[in-house]
């Protein structure tokens, strides 16, 4: 005979293997829960839409898997790891291998790339859910300017890119790992849906339990069958790793890893930002008690100097229309260049009462000694509110800040974590003392008539 022969191996067929098929069968029916997540995308009336999909999703499921089992049959066709596909060998066999075939292939690269196009519609929306619940971070919350969730967009492709590079962009691998998620989140919501109906009660509840209790039951049923035959892959293929003679191969390993990991760490973000919310939460008594306190507080203004120059000057005018008590601090490590800047201040801060104090640093350091400084005014004067306040460059052009040491910048996130500190910038714009002078030697023909 010119097909294969089916190795005759029924009377082996056990009741695992029979399990395992059909977990393998339902991996086909990944997706669906694409029409669940993406309901509030569907037109009005959304569930009507979204349960009309479903349907024929399902038809069309069916159509398929009995016409394919039907064709696979007829032509005796045999699905080997690492060979030709059942659905491409079904292809050549009923179209030949021209110019339909090549419709063929290129329609499949289009659903492929439509599936594709789903997670990145669907899973910013359910991160976006995730940060509503503060489950995630409130970045995914938000959306940018054409509308879309873009850290939930950009997240999902660096993840996508990882897993290509870790599994070498192999199916055999990558699918394990899908459907072990799928099936685990379609065993949990059937679950929930169970003890819904078991809480609530509402009228037909016991058939609506019934029948997600039976779903349940069949996701789980593969959940475990997958997790068992892909954790654990027996002797054939590369195992990624080995640990004696268990074999750790496929791709469902890290999910059963990272899915703990990632309910921890869900759970965690919602600690945080409860503790937050329950640390930031303003009462009326509370703020009685700041508004009294806020007469009794005195302010000290500490303004570091590299050098006496205009944005430096802007700065200490600043601070001093602000507070009352000011101290500028210079980081040196030159005995001279500390009796130069002494020199300029007596010279040019004659009639001000601000003081200046110069901290010697032999190792060139700026951020240490000056925190250090900090951290003893705030022992000396623990009743004073102390305020850092940063001379800061800002350059016209992108590729002028990299010219600059950013003093500020460090300084600011050194200061960040210093608690009863507060640190604020006075920007000082490079260029603009010359677009002045030139508006004054030039002004606009409107002006000058008035």
């Amino acid at each position: 005979s010119a097909y294969p022969r089916v190795p005759d191996i029924l009377p082996n067929i056990g009741i695992f293997l029979i399990l395992q098929a059909f977990a393998a069968g339902c991996s086909a029916m990944t997706g669906v829960e694409a029409i669940s997540d993406g309901v509030p995308a569907f037109k009005e009336p959304q569930a009507p839409n979204a349960r009309v999909t479903l349907t024929w999703m399902a038809g069309i499921l069916a159509f398929m898997f009995m016409g394919i089992t039907f064709l696979a049959g007829q032509y005796h066709i045999l699905g080997l790891k690492g060979e030709e596909s059942v659905i491409s060998q079904i292809a050549r066999h009923t179209i030949g291998s021209g110019i339909f075939y090549a419709i063929y292939a290129v329609g499949i690269v289009a659903i492929l790339v439509l599936a594709a196009n789903t997670a990145f519609s669907d899973f910013p929306r359910l991160a976006s859910f995730l940060a509503r619940d503060k489950f995630l971070p409130g970045q995914f919350l938000f959306r940018g300017d054409r509308l879309a969730f873009n850290t939930g967009i950009i997240t999902l492709a660096c993840l996508a890119g990882l897993l290509i590079v870790i599994f070498d962009a192999s199916t055999d691998e990558l699918i394990p790992l899908y459907a072990i998620g799928v099936f685990l989140s379609f065993t949990l919501s059937q679950a929930g849906m169970v003890r819904k109906w078991l809480k609530e009660k509402q009228p037909g509840w016991q058939k609506s339990a019934f029948i997600n209790g039976l779903g349940a039951t069949a996701t789980a049923m593969v959940f475990i069958v997958i997790a068992i035959t892909k954790f654990n892959g027996g002797n054939e293929g590369k195992p990624m790793f080995k640990i004696g003679d268990f074999q750790v191969k496929e791709g469902a390993w890290i999910v059963m890893i990272i899915i703990p990991l990632m309910v921890a760490m869900f759970r965690a973000i919602y600690r945080h930002y409860d503790k937050v919310a329950r640390e930031l939460s303003a009462n009326k008594i509370a703020i009685t008690d700041v508004l009294e306190q806020a007469e009794h507080i005195h302010h000290l203004a500490i303004v570091p100097i590299p050098s006496l120059n205009q944005a430096t000057i802007n700065t200490l005018l600043y601070a001093r229309s602000v507070f009352s008590k000011v101290q500028a601090v210079h980081v040196t490590n030159s005995i001279e260049e500390a009796e130069e800047i002494q020199k300029e201040w007596r010279e040019l801060m004659t009639d001000s009462d601000i003081k200046m104090v110069v901290l010697e640093s032999p190792y060139r350091a700026l951020v240490r000694p000056l925190l250090t400084y900090v951290d003893d005014v705030q022992r000396k004067y623990p009743d004073r509110q102390i305020t850092v306040v940063l001379p800061e460059f800002v350059a016209q052009h992108w590729w002028e800040h990299l010219l600059h040491n950013q003093t500020a910048l460090r300084l600011k996130g050194a200061l960040l974590f210093h608690p009863g500190i507060v640190v604020t910038s006075v920007p000082y714009h490079i260029g603009r003392m010359t677009q002045r002078s030139e508006d004054e030697k030039h002004p606009p023909s409107g002006a000058a008539s008035a």
